[in-house]
């Protein structure tokens, strides 16, 4: 089974420590972010459908550090606003990005039928 903790924690500590002057900041529901992007990155890839070992796997989605980061920093500052395409509030008007974007450059895995 493949291990992530070890990758997860890192990209927790480098995003609480970015993060950590929002007063409020929420170590834990960072943490579900970071972990719910990781078994994304692992679903886009499309491991299965390889040969790869666990080990194989986990050197691969290390690879993926900044998309990881990038859609948990996304889905972290999104929470309480899961859905919302735009926001306009006292003049001020917000457009969010295609969070599909935060995932260029990773390519699943393709199996051949037998």
């Amino acid at each position: 089974m493949v291990n992530t903790t070890v990758f997860e924690s890192e990209i927790v500590n480098d995003l609480s420590a970015e993060l950590k002057s929002d007063p409020s900041f929420d170590k834990n529901v960072l943490a579900v972010k970071v972990r719910v992007a990781v078994k994304e990155l692992i679903e886009m890839r499309n491991y299965y459908a390889t040969s790869m070992t666990d080990e194989q796997i986990e050197d691969d989605i290390e690879r993926f550090y900044p998309q990881v980061m990038n859609v948990a920093r996304f889905d972290y500052n999104m929470t309480g606003a899961e859905g919302e395409i735009s926001h306009s509030e006292n003049g001020i008007q917000r457009m969010y990005a295609d969070r599909s974007s935060f995932w260029n450059g990773v390519v699943p895995f393709a199996g051949v039928g037998r």
